[in-house]
């Protein structure tokens, strides 16, 4: 099997199968009263652990431990930034219970915003690469861990805002797009690191399917849909690894495309705003547009360059 297409399968295809799944039973979860609301709960939460168990078959794939259990004990983090494989799952699973838990409480949207953000300033910084040959870069770790943190909302809160409006069942595309534009963006310069950008987008792209084919209906209270923990995990895994990205390149200051693709579903929201004017179809021509003209680029970037690596 040639390496391009082991890569396909095990950090597109598989995660993506997975991660479709999983949102499958988010979305198909009924609130209803009585014993059926335990019942939906709980298959809520086993999509949940669905969506997360995509990111660590993924990785043990490509570790080759997969089939061998007496060897996942022994999983190590040969580079910080290798923690996701258990973070980011566990932000989908904590949001998704959360939901469940608190609901439309008053809580809920109280806390949810702080404590996303205290999380992802301290997960982050423990993702940044802090040990000898990276003393150039430490002054700058407790910075990126807050604008990451600060990114990661922001997004989330623009797919929330597109995802809640009429028309707006596109929203994960944008999320697919901006991981397109990070894995271009990375591939060039840090091969591992550009491969755990796609399992993202295999998960991008599975929860896409989904919802372009079975759209969930819009919700008045921010991020009640059903897929809104998978999609704000997501949010931070992208723009958290844009930024680890810049540890491990020599280059003092970012690529010029780096602003722009880490707040992609930020520009996309604040145009949509003016763009929800306009009937469905103008919308997804205009955010298309927007992704598009990111995207290419990189891309004949990426495949007209030479790799640093």
């Amino acid at each position: 099997m040639g390496f391009e297409i082991q890569i396909a399968i095990q950090r597109l295809l598989v995660p993506g199968v997975i991660a479709l799944i999983g949102a499958w039973l988010l979305v198909g979860r009924r609130a209803s009263s009585g014993s059926a609301r335990g019942v939906a709960t709980w298959i809520g939460l086993l999509g949940a652990l669905v969506v997360g168990a995509a990111f660590v078959v993924s990785d043990f794939m490509q570790r080759g431990i997969l089939l061998s259990p007496k060897e996942w004990f022994g999983w190590e983090a040969r580079e910080p930034w290798m923690l996701m494989v258990w973070f980011v799952p566990a932000v989908i699973i904590a949001l998704a219970a959360a939901q469940w838990i608190l609901g439309r409480s008053d809580q809920y949207q109280r806390w949810s915003v702080l404590l996303l953000l205290t999380f992802w300033i301290g997960a982050s910084y423990l993702l940044f690469p802090t040990g000898a040959g990276y003393q150039d870069k430490l002054p700058s770790v407790g910075r990126w861990a807050v604008i990451v943190a600060i990114a990661a909302v922001w997004n989330a809160y623009a797919l929330d805002w597109i995802a809640t409006s009429p028309g707006g069942r596109w929203y994960p595309l944008v999320l697919l797009s901006q991981f397109g534009c990070i894995t271009a963006i990375v591939l060039s310069s840090y091969a591992s690191l550009s491969e755990w950008v796609l399992v993202g987008a295999g998960v991008s792209a599975g929860v896409s399917v989904l919802q372009l084919f079975r759209p969930t209906r819009p919700y008045e209270v921010p991020f009640l849909w059903p897929l809104a923990p998978i999609i704000v995990g997501l949010s931070w895994m992208g723009v958290t690894c844009m930024v680890v990205s810049t540890f491990y390149v020599s280059e003092s200051l970012p690529s010029p495309w780096f602003w722009p693709v880490l707040f992609l579903p930020s520009i996309v929201g604040i145009v949509d705003i003016f763009a929800q004017r306009l009937n469905s179809w103008c919308r997804v021509a205009v955010a298309g547009g927007i992704c598009g003209a990111m995207l290419i680029p990189l891309i004949y970037m990426l495949v007209t360059a030479k790799p640093e690596w």
